[in-house]
């Protein structure tokens, strides 16, 4: 009988694949062979950027997506599709889910050096 170690959520960042590879590791390894890839991949960070703040937020407050959804006046499918990562919302939109959320939408422009800097 195999043994399964489940990894409590709080215990690593990076997610273990049932194969043994770590998301991080298998995504580190595709980029460098597909460079079509690692470009995609840069390129959707900011939609995972909002997707992060906006689960952790709705979680905070304790809300459902359908709650949220109500709550901002647009679609269950919509905050999915956000929440996903893969789709960037208008300003409109984040303008919508933060007032529903009670927080103040604040987007900051830096120069490259500086993020580079972080």
């Amino acid at each position: 009988m195999t043994t399964v170690r489940r990894v409590a959520h709080n215990e690593t960042s990076e997610g273990v694949s049932p194969i043994g590879s770590t998301a991080v590791a298998a995504r580190t390894r595709r980029a460098a062979r597909n460079p079509a890839y690692a470009r995609e991949w840069e390129a959707q960070a900011t939609a995972r950027e909002i997707a992060w703040q906006l689960v952790k937020f709705r979680m905070d407050k304790g809300l459902t997506q359908q709650e949220l959804a109500a709550l901002a006046r647009t679609s269950h499918s919509q905050i999915s599709r956000l929440e996903s990562g893969q789709h960037l919302p208008s300003v409109a939109t984040l303008g919508k889910i933060a007032a529903a959320l009670h927080l103040r939408l604040s987007i900051t422009l830096s120069a490259w050096d500086e993020v580079a800097a972080d």
